[in-house]
C-alpha cells in the first residue's frame, strides 16, 4: 500500500515512518500500518444502529416543526443546563445584543457565572451585568475588561460576584453593534449558594438570527406510526431481493406477525416493534441484488469544527482532532469490523470527504492538521499564516 499526497506548503511537519519527500509529493513508501479494529459484538453493533434509527425518527420530527424561533424559545437554551462549548441562544446583529432571565422574584444574588461558547469568545470580552426588580429599568453591576474568557474549554468560566445585589431580572449585555452568543449562564443566590436559580427560567433576548433555536420541550415521535412505515418499506424490498422461496415466505412471516402484534400494542411497546420492524428492513436492504459486488464500505469518522461557516469550519483554527478514513467490512452481517486506513497520521487532525478512483484502487481525502491555539488568533484573514497545515492526500 502507498499513501501519497500533494503538499500545499513547503515547512508541513507531517512525517510517519516510512516519509520521503520530493518534488512537493509525500510519498508514503513500504506498507502503511493497518489497524484493524477487533470484531464488534453482534449486541454492542446493534445497540449502534438501535440508536441511530431512534435519532434519526426524532430528527425527522424536528424537521417537521415550525421554522418560526421567537426570541424567548431562543433565549431559553442559554439556562437549559446544557454546557457543551457550543452557543445555547444566539442573537442577530443588534446595537447592544443582550440576554436576560426572569428568577421569578427579587432576592439578593451571590453570583452569575457566564460559560462562553468556545467559538467566537472574543465577542463577549467587553459583557456587561446588568440587573432589575421591575424589568423594565436595569442597573449596570460589572463591566468585564476585555479578557477573553472561556467556560467548558479551559472549565474557567467568568463567575462575576454580585455581592448580595437584590434583582430578579439578570441581563447580559454587550456594548455597540454585533452578535451576542452564549454557551451558558447561571445565577446563584446567598439564601442557597449552590443552586442555580436561573435553570430553564424565562428567558429572553433581543432578536434572532439564522443560528436560533427553538428550545422547547420536544415532541415524542409516534412510534406506532414510525413501526408502521418502517414495516410497509419492508414489504417494498421484499419484493426486490433475490432470495429463495422459503426465505421469502420466513422473513413474510415476520412482517405479518410484527403488523398483528402492532395492531394490538400499547404506546409504550410501538418503541420496540419500530426496531424491530427496522432490523428487518435493514436485512432486506442490504441483501438487494446491486450490492452482491461490495464488499466493503468507505467512510470517514470526523469530529465536527467548532464553528459552523459555509467554508472557514475547515480551516485548522476551527478543527477538532480525531476521527480518520475507514473500510467497513462485512457490513450486511450483524458483526462488521472496522478498518482504519489512515493509521500513519500521528499528528492530531482532522479528516475529510474521501473520494474513491473509478477503479477502486485509490482513495483521496483531506487532512488538516490540528492547532489548539489557533482557534483565538484574531487576524484570520491571514491565510498565508495557516496555510501550510493542510494535505490532499490519497491511499492506494
Amino acid at each position: 500500500m502507498k499513501l501519497w499526497g500533494m503538499k500545499t506548503a513547503k515547512n508541513l511537519s507531517l512525517k510517519p515512518s516510512g516519509v520521503s519527500v520530493a518534488g512537493g509529493i509525500v510519498v508514503w513508501a513500504g506498507y502503511c500500518a493497518w489497524a484493524m479494529a477487533a470484531a464488534a459484538e453482534s449486541s454492542a453493533w446493534q445497540q449502534r444502529l438501535e440508536q441511530d434509527w431512534l435519532v434519526t425518527e426524532r430528527i425527522k420530527l424536528q424537521d417537521t416543526a415550525s421554522n418560526t424561533v421567537s426570541t424567548a424559545a431562543d433565549a431559553i437554551g442559554g439556562c437549559d443546563g446544557v454546557k457543551n462549548g457550543e452557543w445555547g441562544f444566539h442573537t442577530g446583529s443588534d446595537a447592544e445584543p443582550w440576554w436576560q432571565v426572569d428568577l421569578g422574584r427579587s432576592q439578593a444574588l451571590g453570583r452569575v457565572v457566564i460559560w462562553n461558547r468556545t467559538a467566537g469568545a472574543e465577542r463577549a470580552a467587553r459583557i456587561r451585568v446588568l440587573l432589575s426588580d421591575g424589568g423594565q429599568e436595569f442597573t449596570e453591576v460589572y463591566k468585564h475588561d476585555g479578557t477573553v474568557f472561556f467556560g467548558v474549554q479551559d472549565d474557567h468560566p467568568l463567575a462575576v460576584d454580585l455581592k448580595g445585589t437584590s434583582g430578579r431580572y439578570v441581563r447580559l449585555r454587550l456594548p455597540g453593534n454585533g452578535y451576542f452568543h452564549l454557551d451558558e449562564v447561571e445565577v446563584f443566590g446567598t439564601a442557597e449558594p449552590l443552586k442555580n436559580l436561573a435553570l430553564r427560567g424565562v428567558a429572553d433576548q433581543s432578536s434572532t438570527s439564522a443560528w436560533s433555536t427553538a428550545h422547547t420541550i420536544p415532541m415524542e415521535v409516534n412510534w406506532r406510526e414510525a413501526a408502521r412505515a418502517a414495516l410497509a418499506n419492508a414489504e417494498k424490498l421484499l419484493a426486490e431481493v433475490s432470495l429463495p422461496a422459503e426465505a421469502i415466505r420466513e422473513r413474510q412471516d415476520r412482517l405479518n406477525r410484527l403488523t398483528g402484534q402492532l395492531t394490538e400494542a400499547r404506546d409504550n411497546s410501538a418503541r420496540e416493534l419500530f426496531l424491530q420492524a427496522r432490523r428487518v428492513q435493514r436485512e432486506l436492504a442490504l441483501r438487494n441484488p446491486l450490492l452482491k459486488e461490495f464488499d466493503a464500505l468507505l467512510f470517514t469518522k470526523r469530529v465536527p469544527g467548532s464553528f459552523n461557516h459555509m467554508s472557514d469550519q475547515y480551516y485548522g483554527w476551527w478543527s477538532k482532532p480525531g476521527g480518520g478514513i475507514y473500510l467497513l467490512k462485512d457490513f450486511a452481517t450483524d458483526s462488521p469490523k472496522e478498518q482504519c486506513l489512515s493509521a500513519s497520521f500521528k499528528e492530531p487532525g482532522s479528516f475529510l470527504r474521501p473520494m474513491l478512483s473509478y477503479d477502486g484502487s485509490k482513495v483521496l481525502f483531506a487532512w488538516c492538521r490540528h492547532y489548539p491555539g489557533l482557534a483565538a488568533e484574531t487576524n484570520k484573514l491571514n491565510k498565508r499564516r495557516f496555510f501550510e497545515h493542510f494535505l490532499v492526500a490519497a491511499l492506494q
